[in-house]
């Protein structure tokens, strides 16, 4: 796994709302795609959006993704990972997948995350720029 060090990150500069990760996922054949993030903070949960072929944006007046999830730390592994995939049926014709991730906060953890026993299928939106008040890891 990459460390990726984003609470060394200014997103006000740049007011931005996720930490951002491009892939090449040009190929002759479909593929699919595996994520793993293991936060070195395990009470932390994200969102995680994703779109092909272009940024994707997330805000109060815009919604353009193909795709999101919310991890929350229920839904930990024992080896404290979350894992995401997105099938080879979804990938042909595009070139690249961009895939942003934000640390929730306080209220949106308790709003989202907090009643494990429930899944909150609304999505947490925000037009405040990231926070990570801790690092991650990344596999793809």
């Amino acid at each position: 796994m990459y460390l990726q060090n984003v609470t060394s990150i200014n997103s006000t500069l740049n007011n931005l709302l996720f930490n951002y990760h491009y892939i090449n996922i040009t190929s002759s054949l479909p593929i699919s795609v595996h994520f793993e993030i293991h936060s070195l903070n395990t009470n932390l949960a994200y969102l995680f959006i994703y779109k092909f072929d272009q940024t994707p944006l997330l805000n109060s007046s815009i919604n353009l993704i193909d795709g999101w999830t919310l991890f929350c730390p229920f839904n930990l592994t024992n080896d404290d990972i979350y894992r995401y995939f997105i099938d080879n049926q979804q990938t042909p014709g595009h070139q690249s997948l961009i895939f942003g991730i934000r640390e929730l906060n306080s209220t949106e953890m308790n709003n989202y995350c907090l009643n494990n026993s429930s899944i909150n299928t609304s999505l947490p939106i925000t037009d405040e720029s990231f926070t990570f008040t801790s690092n991650y890891e990344l596999r793809i």
